[in-house]
């Protein structure tokens, strides 16, 4: 496989070495399994290629490298500069001692402080990197993540920030055009895609592919796909095809798209982010005739130019931008400094001083503002290179209700001048520090491990800013080795230079700010009325000054436990509440501990209710998460206490209390041990996730979390009133979107009104109190009504005693009279037989946009409709055939609505395309598990000439799918052998991933889910390989249309 795929990457580059480059285009590749090495770099584009293989791009293409002989090609590495320019030499490995450096050579280096830090940062030993005789360059990694698989990426540095003013919109329309031409939909092998995007300065065009197309008969050679693509790419590089049809058919779907963009909260990132709206103007689209475009879109796709970092001395004005369908006041301020790559030890030493001093700033404002009780919602502050501009941005960001808007600019502002006068200590210091070291995800801890368009997007990332990318062990070491020589003193001083525009605003030394933008509602409710709101600069300048003028004072430091609960009070416990393992719900009466060894899951079950599976994975090394299923969720809520639990469950959330430690103490304890946890609710459950790190305890910290969370919370009124606000705020902010308050009326119309399957009103809030929450979510607070799976890198002593010590002494049940509730029923709507009933929702807004949704109901997960009835029942009838038996399998059904959701939304997406309506048809599903329904939903952005004419479509589509599987234009019957490829290389992928096996795990021991066990996981392969079109076909019968 090896030899065939160099050589088809030879033929493929042959190809394009024949044209002339523009300095507009990179490469980037991503291949599987190329055993042998390819030596070479380029100076302005790159490809890269990986054993599973990763080709990266930068400017350019052009000619065929020649592989060095094979007796010496393992012998040489490319040593290269990153800049745009510049040129690579090959030699020996005995002269590159820089390239890979071990941990030893990192210590004698540290000896010499001066010298170390100058030292270059050692590159990914391999990551090859050439050059064509044209000019294209290309960088090759091997990625083991995707079998048989590569990933092609063409970048070409042009985006909207060339465009001329009368050329706006031009660099979105080619993207569509040149990926929309006849020779780039031929791609080969069944399982191939393509897609593409535009940037502010630059377009991307991808494909991902087989390395080789085997061919099952054995008259036919094993055909090798990596020439075709490279020729694809060649077709767009330097022979785009732009023709007058494809102009016209494109024009719509671009338009659509940028309405789509158009949505509220992306015209507010647009304003912060540029004090204006964008750039690409869908007027000019609109109004350009026919005979215009293709000299202009040629044009634009040869006039490139890299950013450059643009910095004004004059500060701007405060902008403010006010609209009807803002909800919640936001502020911004920004400010640009040169771009600093991170290529020596001294630059990875400086970018993380910086990280530390930020990390720390962030968290004392966001612990101050909870602590104040005050209605902001966000507070973010963050130091990121800005590619696309050329140059580093800092910026400071917050949002609230507009009532409070004063209070919290007047917080931010004073907490970032008292960090600067009177700094960080040491053990802030100490604890951001070795967070940062051990998460590790500023040098991407675990690529090897990330998909392969997350691999080529990274290295693209560290190359168009010019960083150093690193082999993974080698950043580890690298960080590792630079945290030792931070000082407290340096990382202050770096700290308070880099918010000097914050700090010192006002002053005439002062950095001068990019951007200071104010987005705010035009109305707001005050006392139960709507009210103009007003705002101007000099209100917000003031307030920014009254921040920075108000006294400093030192704060008492936060005690960080070392611990949550101590060895001698879990001793107590153990004593008090003798915990014991028994047999799990599934096993036999003697069976202690049930064990699969196919799969490597264990199922266990303690004394006090509280079932346990787990599941040891290397997958994710050193790493390990736990989930906790509540049985109850918002479905048990009962009519006069709507929304009870999901604002209880925020409560616990934002109260953050846990025995006598504070919230700030709990999330440094978290911050410390590498934890990370959430409290969520859904209609059918409460769930606790957790995250952790199984080095330096970091298991056993978890499980300490997970005990105070389950047994010592803490219930607070402050914490209940920040709660229920944060909810009137997403009801408003609901209301005022218009993709959620079309869905909020489907679902309503849907499902009878029931309000338990959407956001709680404001009346419905105003009803609760922080005892009837506090009552909702502990009466589901039961041993026996919880469930904890767990996945990761551990051993089976180690989880055994955290789960008897740390879950075994939870307490069995709570002391209440109240039993606990069952489900209430659903009222179903008018419109769940047959597609019969149609609403429309208005908002008023200054930009023309539309949305729809088409939905109906399907049975849940296990395949069980509205009326407890399976789906299956009478239609098929036994056999001793795997396929019959098959059939019967509990996930059998869920598997086949995976195959019904795929096929449609790609049918959907070709048809809605094909008729230029819309830029986005989507169909997805929401199946349930304890429910007996679950719904498919259509959503649909177009323009609001055409929306009506999308929807159609799409009911056409539906419709024409149920009683017409086999029909041209619908799905035939050869394509679904491709369709089966794409569900197991998914199936594939993510069973190594630990979130994959922990969804999984959930719900195995449920009395309620009596059809789930052990057992399931076994077939799991062989239920995505039976699965056929006549079963989609009894699949699409049993959903309501």
């Amino acid at each position: 496989m090896a030899c065939t795929t160099n050589k088809g990457l030879k033929r493929g580059l042959r190809l394009i070495d024949c044209f002339n480059y523009h300095e507009s285009l990179k490469w980037i590749f991503l291949v599987p399994n190329l055993q042998h090495r390819l030596s070479f770099y380029s100076s302005t584009s790159r490809i890269f290629i990986s054993s599973n293989i990763l080709y990266k791009g930068r400017n350019k293409i052009t000619s065929i490298p020649r592989v060095l002989p094979q007796d010496t090609r393992s012998n040489f590495r490319i040593l290269c500069k990153p800049s745009l320019y510049s040129t690579a030499f090959v030699k020996p490995c005995a002269y590159i001692d820089l390239m890979v450096k071990s941990k030893s050579s990192i210590m004698k280096m540290q000896d010499n402080l001066e010298g170390f830090l100058t030292s270059e940062l050692p590159f990914h030993p391999k990551l090859i990197r050439g050059q064509l005789k044209n000019g294209l360059r290309y960088c090759i990694l091997q990625h083991k993540r995707h079998p048989n698989r590569f990933e092609a990426h063409l970048e070409v540095h042009v985006g909207p920030v060339h465009e001329e003013d009368d050329e706006q919109g031009l660099a979105h329309m080619t993207e569509h055009v040149l990926l929309d031409c006849d020779s780039f939909f031929q791609l080969p092998g069944p399982d191939s895609g393509k897609a593409a995007y535009t940037s502010f300065n630059q377009t991307v065009y991808h494909i991902t592919s087989q390395t080789i197309l085997e061919h099952f008969n054995e008259d036919l050679p094993d055909e090798d796909l990596v020439p075709y693509v490279l020729n694809y790419l060649n077709e767009i590089a330097f022979k785009p095809k732009i023709r007058a049809s494809y102009l016209e058919k494109q024009r719509d779907i671009v338009l659509s798209e940028l309405q789509m963009g158009d949505a509220i909260d992306h015209r507010i990132e647009l304003q912060a982010a540029f004090g204006k709206s964008n750039k690409r103007s869908s007027a000019m689209l609109k109004n350009r005739r026919p005979d215009h475009p293709i000299r202009p879109l040629l044009t634009i796709y040869h006039n490139w130019s890299l950013p450059k970092c643009n910095i004004d001395d004059q500060r701007p004005p405060v902008q403010i931008f006010q609209h009807n369908l803002i909800h919640n006041f936001s502020f911004h301020i920004c400010s640009k400094i040169p771009l600093n790559k991170l290529k020596t030890y001294g630059d990875l030493r400086n970018f993380v001083m910086k990280q530390i001093y930020l990390s720390i700033l962030d968290f004392r404002i966001n612990a101050k503002y909870e602590s104040s009780n005050s209605s902001s919602r966000i507070m973010e502050l963050n130091h990121w290179d800005f590619g696309q501009f050329g140059c580093a941005c800092t910026s400071l960001a917050m949002a609230s209700e507009p009532r409070d808007w004063e209070t919290t600019i007047k917080m931010a502002f004073h907490e970032v001048r008292r960090l600067k006068e009177l700094g960080i200590n040491y053990e802030e210091l100490t604890i951001h520090k070795d967070a940062i070291v051990k998460d590790n995800t500023i040098l991407r801890r675990v690529l090897d491990n990330t998909s392969s368009h997350d691999a080529v997007k990274f290295i693209m990332y560290n190359d168009t800013l010019g960083h150093t990318t690193m082999e993974q062990r080698e950043a580890d070491e690298s960080l590792a080795a630079v945290a030792t020589t931070i000082t407290l003193e340096e990382v202050n001083s770096i700290g308070a230079q880099l918010l000097e525009f914050v700090s010192d605003f006002g002053k005439p030394s002062a950095p001068v700010p990019t951007t200071i933008m104010a987005c705010a509602p035009s109305t707001c409710e005050v006392n139960g009325e709507l009210i103009k709101f007003t705002i101007n600069r000099s209100e917000i300048e003031f307030a920014m000054k009254q921040g920075l003028e108000e006294v400093v004072h030192a704060e008492p430091e936060i005690e960080i436990p070392t611990e949550l609960i101590s060895s001698s009070e879990l001793q107590e416990l153990w004593l008090e509440r003798q915990p014991t393992f028994i047999p799990p719900i599934s096993s036999k009466p003697n069976v202690m501990k049930l064990h699969d060894k196919g799969t490597d899951t264990t199922q266990l079950r303690l004394s006090n209710g509280i079932s346990v599976n787990y599941k040891i994975s290397k997958n994710e090394g050193e790493e390990g998460v736990i989930r906790v299923i509540i049985d109850g969720g918002r479905a048990r809520e009962s009519s006069d206490l709507k929304g009870a639990i999901v604002v209880g469950v925020q409560t616990l959330f934002e109260g953050g209390c846990v025995g006598n430690f504070t919230k700030e103490q709990v999330k440094l304890f978290c911050l410390k041990n590498m934890i990370d946890y959430s409290l969520e609710s859904t209609e059918e459950f409460i769930s606790v996730e957790l995250s952790f790190t199984t080095r330096e305890n970091g298991m056993q910290a978890a499980f300490q979390l997970l005990h105070m969370l389950l047994e010592q919370s803490v219930w607070l009124e402050d914490a209940f009133d920040r709660a229920r606000q944060l909810h009137f705020s997403k009801f408003q902010s609901n209301l005022k979107s218009l993709e959620q308050s079309t869905t909020r009326k489907m679902m309503l119309d849907m499902l009878g009104g029931d309000e338990r399957f959407v956001k709680p009103t404001q009346i419905s809030l105003q009803n609760l109190t922080l005892q009837s929450v506090k009552d909702a979510v502990l009466n589901q607070f039961r041993g026996n009504n919880m469930e904890v799976s767990i996945v990761g890198d551990f051993c089976e002593e180690d989880i055994d005693s955290f789960i008897i010590h740390y879950l075994g002494t939870v307490k069995a049940t709570r002391n209440f009279k109240i039993e606990v509730p069952q489900y209430n029923p659903i009222k179903y709507g008018a419109s769940t037989s047959h597609m019969q009933s149609q609403s429309q929702v208005y908002l008023k807004d200054t930009k023309e946009r539309s949305y729809a949704c088409v939905a109906g109901l399907t049975p849940n997960m296990w395949g069980f409709t509205i009326d407890g009835k399976h789906y299956l029942k009478s239609k098929f009838i036994e056999g001793p055939s795997l396929h019959n038996k098959l059939r019967g399998h509990p996930l059998f059904f869920g598997i086949t609505m995976e195959y019904l959701t795929y096929i449609l939304d790609s049918i959907i997406g070709a048809n809605i395309n094909a008729s230029s309506l819309s830029y986005e048809a989507t169909f997805n599903t929401r199946l349930f598990d304890k429910l007996n329904l679950g719904w498919y939903m259509i959503s649909i952005t177009s323009t609001p000439s055409k929306v009506h004419e999308s929807v159609d479509v799409c009911k056409k589509v539906l419709k024409g799918f149920r009683h017409h599987m086999f029909s041209e234009g619908y799905c035939m019957v050869e394509d679904f052998s491709m369709v089966r490829r794409v569900m197991l290389s998914r199936h594939e992928d993510e069973i190594k991933s630990n979130a994959y096996w922990l969804n999984l795990l959930c719900h195995m021991q449920p009395s309620s889910l009596p059809r789930k066990d052990i057992s399931c996981f076994k077939d799991l392969a062989s239920l995505y390989e039976v699965v056929n079109m006549e079963d989609i076909f009894f699949c699409i019968r049993s959903v309501k249309s």
